[in-house]
């Protein structure tokens, strides 16, 4: 037998927490305003750290309750938020989480504005490792359910001439440089724009196996991200 991990964080998504509360709890409804929200990750690849930064963040959240009487008859704990990504970006999302599931299941849909893809630079840089050398995103839209183990669901990026540079490590230093072999970039097909001309737009099926040892809010980060490469074709 092998001794339980005490690393594993299955189990610990805060709908999950509030059910395992000592006390009751029954809160209708909560507000939260202008609040800074900060999630770090360092990259395997990079060994660099990528800040997801949202700005401004306000929340309305309802059903906050772990009776199980009220649970039967509304099991959804429901946060409608509006943030800005790196300061710049508007991000508008609807969490629900489904209180009492065994699988910890939650729902995430929303959409983001647009502005120039540099911008992300200080997320794609470290986490890639690509940066983003010219290029608008429009919009991004997702909708993507999670539970303990995943997270699946679609991903609509739409954005316009759109140019990467691939990043490799610089042996004599920590850096990252722009690749200069040809070579290295040959089974990589960068699409430059969504929609292509007289085609409709791509929507990427994302399914995302979660790192146990993670949050949730690790999950949603990556699977996003990973979503994000595959739409515009970037090694992942």
């Amino acid at each position: 037998n092998h001794p339980p991990d005490p690393e594993n964080k299955v189990g610990s998504y805060s709908h999950q927490i509030i059910q395992r509360l000592p006390v009751k709890l029954d809160i209708k409804k909560a507000v939260v305003k202008n609040t800074y929200i900060e999630y770090k990750e360092k990259s395997n690849i990079t060994q660099k750290i990528g800040k997801v930064e949202l700005w401004g963040s306000s929340a309305t959240i309802s059903n906050i309750t772990n009776l199980k009487g009220k649970i039967a008859k509304n099991n959804l704990m429901v946060v409608d938020m509006q943030s800005r990504l790196l300061n710049k970006v508007p991000v508008y999302a609807t969490w629900t989480f489904y209180l009492g599931n065994k699988d910890g299941k939650f729902h995430i849909k929303g959409r983001t504005g647009g502005g120039d893809v540099r911008l992300l630079n200080p997320l794609t840089i470290p986490m890639g490792p690509v940066e983003l050398t010219s290029g608008y995103i429009n919009s991004l839209e997702f909708d993507l359910t999670g539970t303990n183990y995943n997270m699946s669901g679609t991903l609509k990026l739409l954005y316009d001439d759109l140019h990467v540079a691939l990043l490799e490590k610089n042996h004599h230093s920590d850096e990252f440089n722009k690749r200069k072999v040809t070579s290295l970039l040959a089974n990589i097909k960068i699409k430059n724009k969504n929609p292509e001309k007289d085609e409709a737009p791509r929507i990427t099926q994302v399914n995302y196996q979660r790192n146990i040892h993670a949050s949730i809010f690790n999950l949603a980060w990556k699977s996003l991200f990973t979503g994000v490469q595959e739409t515009i074709g970037a090694p992942h």
